[in-house]
């Protein structure tokens, strides 16, 4: 496996699709090989997922090293009032968000993936191995 931030033209795809059930709400995700988590949705993901979605978010929300997007995406599902902004410094996470937020029928609307781009936000999640939830 690569390293993560490596972005190479010439990796080979192995798209595989994580499906999960998130607030009774069943969702799958296209993920790739050399992406985080990319066989099923880590626990961590999801212990975060289960306090962010208990959280009232309104506004804007930054996905900030967002993967494939599990986090975001899936905010978006299930807080369709919200906008969602996605960023990674991969390419191939790009292209996967972008794949996934096709499939996601009320994503086109509030929902915007960007590679790197200045953006006034209200709530900001950071992907980052540094990051602890007390």
């Amino acid at each position: 496996m690569n390293h993560y931030f490596i972005n190479d033209p010439s990796d080979k795809n192995e798209y595989r699709v994580i499906s999960f059930v998130f607030d009774d709400i069943p969702i799958s995700l296209i993920t790739d090989r050399n992406v985080f988590s990319n066989r099923r949705l880590d626990d961590g993901t999801l212990a975060l997922l289960k306090v962010l979605s208990r959280a009232n978010l309104e506004g804007n929300f930054l996905d900030l090293g967002a993967g494939y997007g599990p986090i975001g995406l899936t905010l978006k599902i299930v807080n369709p009032k919200l906008d969602v902004t996605l960023s990674d410094i991969n390419e191939r996470c790009i292209k996967l968000i972008n794949i996934n937020k096709e499939r996601i029928s009320n994503a086109e609307k509030k929902c915007s993936v960007v590679k790197a781009k200045e953006r006034g936000v209200d709530l900001t999640y950071v992907n980052n191995r540094k990051f602890q939830y007390y």
